[in-house]
């Protein structure tokens, strides 16, 4: 049986190669992408059984990513099929410096927005587990979706699991006030004040201190959060952090940083490389 239970939504990603936009694509590369499929596959390979609760077209595209979470040592047995809606997907553009990334989506009427509460039995699902956990995407997909996630979260609660909750606030699919008020889940309804960081708090609409969005800046998610001094050195004596120990971290981020800039002028350095070859 797993230890470890995921809910959530996948669907398949295309992105065209080498750096392309959208609009010059002649080919794009298909793989599978979903938060909570991630965690249910990098659990598994770390060792630990888990399963992945989701709903998916009895189709190929909902094969392909049954497929792929099997072929990470995912259990799939609790997938609910369904013949009539359809595979949600997004589109990538890599960025290449100074143009960012990009995300297009197209995951209206997705197979698992229209999943009905009794269609997943929640106390079969935990039996022997130790562990659920799901993100706020889930319940901003449709009104069924955030029924099917409380009582998800209460299920495993009343079962005795550990409960994560990767609150993950999506301004393209509610709005600050819907999530709040409607759907959003609070952290004394889901998971445990311990099992939410701060960093995610401070992304939260509702909770002290939280980024409001829709300020009309077109950001997706929260700037990045800097605590005062004050914040860091109560975290620090929480924690039980010594000053040695808080230069070592600051030289490990410092040198990923490094390293992440290397990667990036190496990555800008063969697209420019590409393009003189084309031309």
């Amino acid at each position: 049986m797993p230890d470890v239970i995921t809910f959530g939504e996948a669907m398949l990603r295309l992105a065209p190669p080498d750096f392309e936009r959208l609009e010059q694509a002649s080919n794009l590369k298909v793989s599978v992408g979903g938060s909570e499929l991630t965690v249910a596959a990098g659990v598994a390979r770390l060792g630990l059984p888990t399963g992945w609760v989701s709903r998916l077209p009895a189709n190929a595209l909902g094969r392909m990513a049954q497929n792929k979470a099997r072929e990470f040592g995912v259990d799939t047995r609790h997938v609910v099929w369904t013949k009539r809606d359809r595979m949600g997907i997004y589109f990538v553009e890599y960025g290449a410096s100074p143009r960012a990334s990009g995300v297009l989506y197209d995951r209206s009427h997705s197979a698992i927005s229209h999943i009905q509460p009794d269609e997943v039995d929640w106390a079969e699902v935990f039996k022997g587990a130790r562990w659920f956990h799901t993100s706020g995407i889930t319940p901003a997909l449709s009104e069924e979706a955030s029924a099917v996630t409380h009582r998800a979260l209460r299920a495993a609660k009343a079962a005795g699991l550990t409960v994560s909750y990767d609150l993950n606030y999506r301004a393209k699919l509610w709005s600050a006030d819907k999530a709040r008020t409607n759907g959003g889940l609070r952290p004394s309804e889901g998971a445990g004040r311990d099992r939410i960081s701060r960093r995610e708090e401070s992304r939260w609409p509702g909770i002290d201190g939280a980024f409001r969005p829709g300020d009309g800046n077109g950001t997706e998610s929260a700037p990045p959060v800097r605590p005062s001094p004050e914040q860091f050195e109560r975290a620090r004596r929480r924690q039980g952090w010594t000053s040695a120990g808080c230069r070592r971290v600051c030289r490990w981020i410092r040198m990923i940083a490094r390293r992440r800039r290397r990667e990036r002028k190496a990555r800008r350095r063969q697209s420019r490389n590409r393009v003189l070859e084309d031309g």
